[in-house]
């Protein structure tokens, strides 16, 4: 027996059960995936963002202590050759100052420019400070710093980061000069944070901001030596360097929030059109004590524009999958209902 002829018009005008039944079902349940997966992406996103900021933040740690490391034996190296010279002996046994000023200063301004060195001391045997070369004017005091007193107490030289009387974060390499066992004094230069910051960190892609804790600051001190800078800009800390020109109102709030709180975030740069990822190290002294933070900003634009990138093209062909899945649901489905209208008309 042959089958009845159906005409399309009927199959359009008929009511179709199962697919009304199912297709709706079916759009919901695509829906569904389609905004489950985008969630599910936008989240993968934050941590590719998360990961690539921290692995940005490890980096610059990484550079600043190959930086502290490397400037910490290339000042030892210098210390060596300068101690070598018989007139600095004689100069440290009668403590001629004037002398070693003469002598001294114009070497002072070639390493400081070549090799960043920002501080250059004298000390005689008892650590009473004959000259610094960075501020000759300051000079008779008796220096107290860990380091210095390490390396007069074991008579070999002796580094690492320390903070000033007047509140400058340094690198500090003090070496005695030895001559027929007898100690005639100690030679310490050293490199500020900023420096250091500078040398390790800066970048087209990196910024950074030094702050200190006020509790470990004489502010009278401080606004002597630091007139440019706020002592009130911040409520716990002193802002002692930066590598931008001027630091925005976004950029300073990042600051304070991870001060305050720490952990990590994320800014928009209206200034450079990009995004950037805050974070922020804890600087710590010779002694393992907390002196102040090293607040990193890294451009993350390139890594959040092939994100995007890869977020929009994976949702794109989702979305066509489940469209080409739809259509043919559609058509499945209407071929069901055909062929169940067809037996139905049989019947009859």
């Amino acid at each position: 027996m042959m089958e009845p002829r159906t005409s399309f018009s009927s199959l359009v005008d008929n009511d179709k059960p199962v697919q009304r039944q199912l297709l709706f079902p079916l759009l919901l349940v695509f829906v569904l995936i389609i905004i489950v997966v985008t969630a599910l992406l936008y989240q993968q996103q934050k941590r590719a963002l998360q990961e690539a900021g921290d692995a940005l933040l490890r980096d610059s740690l990484l550079e600043l202590n190959e930086t502290i490391e490397e400037q910490s034996r290339t000042f030892l190296a210098l210390e060596k050759v300068i101690m070598e010279d018989a007139e600095l002996h004689r100069a440290l046994k009668e403590r001629d100052r004037a002398f070693l000023l003469q002598q001294y200063q114009r070497k002072y301004l070639h390493i400081n420019e070549q090799l960043k060195v920002t501080h250059f001391y004298f000390h005689d045997a008892e650590l009473i400070n004959l000259l610094r070369l960075h501020k000759p004017e300051r000079f008779g005091d008796a220096i107290k710093r860990y380091t210095a007193q390490q390396a007069y107490l074991t008579r070999k030289p002796y580094w690492g980061m320390e903070l000033g009387g007047i509140g400058a974060f340094t690198l500090r390499v003090v070496s005695p000069v030895i001559v027929d066992n007898q100690v005639l004094g100690f030679i310490e230069l050293g490199s500020e944070i900023e420096a250091l910051a500078r040398s390790a960190i800066e970048s087209r892609t990196a910024q950074w901001v030094v702050t200190l804790n006020k509790n470990l600051i004489d502010q009278a001190v401080w606004s002597v030596y630091h007139p440019e800078s706020s002592w009130q800009q911040f409520d716990n800390v002193v802002l002692v360097g930066r590598s931008m020109n001027t630091l925005s109102n976004s950029w300073e709030a990042a600051v304070k929030q991870l001060t305050l709180s720490g952990g990590q975030t994320f800014i928009n740069s209206e200034r450079w059109d990009s995004v950037w990822h805050v974070g922020q190290l804890v600087l710590r002294d010779v002694r393992d004590n907390a002196i102040g933070q090293l607040t990193i900003f890294s451009d993350i634009s390139t890594q959040k524009k092939a994100l995007l990138n890869t977020m929009l093209w994976a949702t794109l062909s989702l979305v066509a999958l489940m469209l080409l899945l739809l259509i043919y649901f559609y058509v499945a489905l209407r071929k069901v209902d055909w062929r169940i209208q067809a037996n139905k008309d049989l019947l009859h």
